[in-house]
Parts: structure tokens; C-alpha cells; sequence
């Protein structure tokens, strides 16, 4: 009960703002929120897992969050049920969080900012690779969004993070690349739900556990060779999930619940990948089938 109030709290206080923001610009300002880390956020005291509440809101527009990119061979992991915020015409900007050769922390660029925190003076931010290193890093990104429906913002945290010539080509050619882009999206036989709702369950489990789970999902999807839509798995029963769309359906980070008063461990969450029948009339029995593990 903490975990479900506490998540719908965050998201309530978004939603708040977001409509005195338009109530007050006569609704002629966009509005929007770093928020719906869905697929990696692991940690239950952010109150980061209720994107349901924004998506069923009129007061957002847009919802960005960051990209997780994992080297230059890596997957290209997106850390939001992007399909969803398509369901509910919400615009999703991919921050472009990359380390590159001349990523440096703000210990460096602005050493009188932070004195005592030492986050921002970690490894976390130390430079990765060389220009080519870099180029490679941006082309990515900027094809993974291109391919589907989202945008990219590039990120430069403490300045100079693009000072070369040759990634600010690619950074001015973005808008002119999207342009050029309005219907020729990647199509998808996989679709894979995403159930937010089943992380408070996870309560009592160190958050590092939590996130091997949820990101290990990810990252194994996103080195199968194949392209796949990301939803949350409240969207089963709504009306506009295009259930034809697709061949096969996976249930990650998804508890059994074998009765409404016995919850399974951690090492009993549904990971595999199960072909699973959804009809238009059936959608509600299978959600509950779903969470009552039958």
C-alpha cells in the first residue's frame, strides 16, 4: 500500500503542475517530464512507477528519459515502454546520455560547484574511446530513434561534451534527419509488456537484484536480432492495443501471484518468452490470468 501511494503521489504532483502550466499559458504550451523509467528504474523509493498515471492524463505532453547505451558494440536499450506513450499521443524525446572521448565530469569544467559531492567526480562520467568511438556512439542513437516513433536530445552535461567538428555535424543534422522521416518505422512481431505495477514487490529485495532483473530482460531482447514493442502491461485492455499487430508476446519483470495473499520470490518472475493469445473480447480475462498466475 506505501509503495502504490507513493508511486501515485509522484506521479499525481506531475500531473499538478502540468495543468496549472497549461491552465495559466491558456493551454498553448507544451508540457513535459523526465519520468517513465520504466524499464530500468529499480530502486522503489523514487515513486518512479506509476507512468500509467500520466499516460491517462491530458496535462503532460511529452515524456523524456534517458537512452542506455552500452559501448560501442552495445545494445541500444530504450528505458521507457515507448509504444505506450504512442498509444496515448505522447511525444517521447530520448535523452542522449553517452559517454564519449570527451565526456569529462563536473569536477573538471566546474570544481566550485559541487565541492562535497563526489557523484559528480566519479568514474561514472570519465571519457570513453576516440572520435570514431564517438561517432559511432551518436549514429546510433540517432538511427534507433529515427527508426521509431521518438525524438533525441543530445546530452551535454557540464559543457564541451560535443566540442569537435565532426559530432556537431551529426548533431545539425538531426532535425533535418527527422524531417525526412514520417512513416518509415520499424515494424515488430514481439511485443513485450512491461508491468510497473509488480516492482513494489520487490520491496524488500537489495535494488541492485531488482535491476539485474529488469535490465537483463533489455539487454538480452535487445541482442536477439529482432525488433520489438514496448508496452506497459496495463495497456492490454485498452481498446486501441493493436494485439494483430503481433506474433508473440513477453511478460517481463512479471510476478506469479498464486493467490491474491501469496506473492512468488524473486527467483520465480516470469522471464521467459511466451506466446500468449489476446482477443479483443479477452483482454480483461487475460490481465487477470495474468496477475493470478494461471
Amino acid at each position: 500500500d506505501f509503495h502504490d501511494f507513493h508511486n501515485f503521489a509522484v506521479a499525481d504532483t506531475i500531473n499538478y503542475f502540468c495543468r496549472e502550466v497549461k491552465e495559466y499559458t491558456n493551454y498553448e504550451r507544451i508540457t513535459g517530464v523526465f519520468y517513465g523509467y520504466t524499464c530500468v528504474m529499480s530502486f522503489n523509493k523514487k515513486g518512479a512507477h506509476a507512468l500509467y498515471e500520466l499516460l491517462d492524463k491530458p496535462y503532460g505532453d511529452f515524456i523524456s528519459t534517458t537512452n542506455i547505451f552500452i559501448g560501442e558494440h552495445g545494445a541500444w536499450v530504450p528505458s521507457t515502454t515507448l509504444e505506450s506513450l504512442n498509444l496515448h499521443d505522447k511525444m517521447y524525446l530520448a535523452e542522449g546520455d553517452m559517454r564519449m572521448h570527451l565526456s569529462t565530469n563536473m569536477g573538471v569544467y566546474l570544481p566550485h560547484a559541487l565541492p562535497d559531492n563526489d557523484y559528480y567526480t566519479s568514474d561514472t562520467w570519465k571519457p570513453r574511446g576516440d572520435i570514431n568511438y564517438s561517432l559511432n556512439v551518436q549514429t546510433k542513437a540517432l538511427a534507433r530513434t529515427v527508426c521509431g516513433k521518438a525524438g533525441l536530445w543530445w546530452q551535454g552535461m557540464f559543457g564541451r561534451w560535443y566540442a569537435d567538428e565532426r559530432m556537431l555535424e551529426i548533431v545539425g543534422k538531426t532535425e533535418e534527419i527527422y524531417k525526412g522521416q514520417q512513416n518509415n518505422y520499424l515494424k515488430a512481431d514481439v511485443c513485450v509488456f512491461v508491468d510497473e505495477k509488480a516492482y513494489k514487490y520487490y520491496a524488500s529485495v537489495n535494488h541492485r537484484t531488482v535491476r539485474d532483473v529488469m535490465c537483463n530482460n533489455m539487454w538480452e531482447l535487445s541482442h536477439a536480432g529482432f525488433d520489438y514493442h514496448l508496452y506497459l502491461l496495463s495497456d492490454i485492455t485498452n481498446d486501441k492495443f493493436p494485439e494483430n499487430n503481433y506474433k508473440m508476446f513477453v511478460f517481463s519483470t512479471s510476478f506469479l501471484s498464486y493467490s491474491e495473499s501469496s506473492i512468488c520470490s524473486p527467483r520465480q518472475v516470469m522471464r521467459s518468452l511466451i506466446k500468449y493469445p489476446v482477443s479483443r473480447q479477452s483482454r480483461k480475462a487475460s490481465l487477470n490470468r495474468i496477475s493470478q498466475g494461471l
